[in-house]
């Protein structure tokens, strides 16, 4: 099983800009399910970043869809899971909501303590078909 992706009103809204304008975090997450609360997200939070505005790359790609990238991260993880579908999430904390979650493929195990490498995630924005 895999963490449901996740894009909020806002961000559908808004897009990739709004999303690279907004994001201040990106986190860890041990469990997620589709509509999860901004205090449901945090508690489950592993560990954590801080973004800012140019750590995310806006581009065109393929047929003029529009990506926001972010850039890969560093950070210490706060709790120990093993066995969990764990995922990410794009969160602005002065606000308080949770802007975009997707799923960490690895499912690795996380010990608290240990480095967590977050890698350059993105958001597309697809043109109509």
């Amino acid at each position: 099983m895999t963490i449901q992706k996740w894009a909020h009103q806002d961000t559908l809204d808004g897009g990739p800009a709004s999303l690279k304008a907004n994001v201040n975090r990106i986190v860890l997450i041990s469990a997620y399910a589709k509509g999860d609360s901004y205090a449901t997200v945090m508690g489950n939070k592993l560990a954590e970043a801080v973004m800012a505005p140019a750590d995310f790359a806006l581009s065109t790609v393929g047929d003029g869809n529009r990506r926001v990238t972010s850039a890969a991260k560093s950070s210490t993880a706060t709790a120990t899971i093993v066995g969990a579908d764990l995922g990410f999430a794009w969160v602005d904390t002065a606000t308080q909501r949770v802007l975009y979650v997707t799923d960490e493929s690895s499912d690795m195990p996380v010990t608290s303590g240990n480095g967590i490498n977050f890698p350059p995630l993105s958001y597309t924005s697809n043109q109509p078909v």
